[in-house]
């Protein structure tokens, strides 16, 4: 059901596409005459729609929908175009046997740009009033934060947020804990402030079954 609802979407959105991509090529027509501008025009508009059914194919490919059962569309860049991401549980902590990947839209076609889970706890955070997707990933003692922009079909780390447990100082022996924003140690006021503001606990993705 979901699918042909998510079909129907698309076609839905490559229609209204479609009709503003001619609408918007008239006016060009108008204020310009010259038909090739219009041409040009319509073609890019014709790409534009033919994108936004890039989420559909991931959502539709036998190959993940046989490994993922849930998803979760997100528009991180505030921009109409979302990064959807897939997992094998309705809950935000991916662990265990749990597994979740992050796939956005490059030139129309759906990429894994972050694979996660099998480890000791992982998650996807995702402030609404940020253009910036967390990573969250944890081992025995350690936590570790990456703070990513989504662009030109990549995810870049743009700030990290490590916290080591008193005898986890990666360095050195030591007995007290070391907090580090960007690889410099900061206070531990700091550091809880950077995670509130990017991975807060109801900033924890959690997913919706593909039906």
């Amino acid at each position: 059901m979901m699918k042909r609802v998510l079909l129907a979407i698309a076609a839905g959105m490559l229609a209204v596409s479609a009709f503003a991509g001619f609408r918007s090529a008239a006016d060009i027509g108008k204020k310009t005459g010259s038909t090739a501008i219009v041409v040009e025009a319509a073609e890019t508009d014709t790409a534009e729609a033919a994108d936004s059914d890039w989420y559909n194919k991931a959502l539709t490919d036998p190959d993940l929908t046989s490994q993922y059962s849930y998803y979760k569309m997100i528009d991180v860049n505030k921009d109409g175009v979302p990064v959807l991401i897939m997992s094998t549980t309705d809950q935000s902590f991916i662990g265990d046997e749990d597994r979740a990947c992050l796939i956005v839209n490059s030139d129309g076609e759906p990429k894994i740009v972050k694979e996660i889970g099998g480890n000791a706890g992982e998650c996807f955070y995702y402030n609404p009033g940020e253009q910036y997707i967390t990573y969250f990933s944890r081992l025995a003692g350690e936590g570790h934060y990456a703070v990513c922009q989504v662009k030109d079909g990549e995810l870049n780390v743009v700030k990290t947020l490590d916290y080591y447990a008193p005898h986890h100082n990666p360095d050195e022996d030591s007995d007290k804990a070391i907090n580090r924003i960007d690889g410099v140690d900061v206070s531990e006021g700091v550091f809880e402030n950077a995670t509130k503001e990017y991975a807060k606990e109801e900033f924890a993705v959690t997913y919706e079954a593909i039906k």
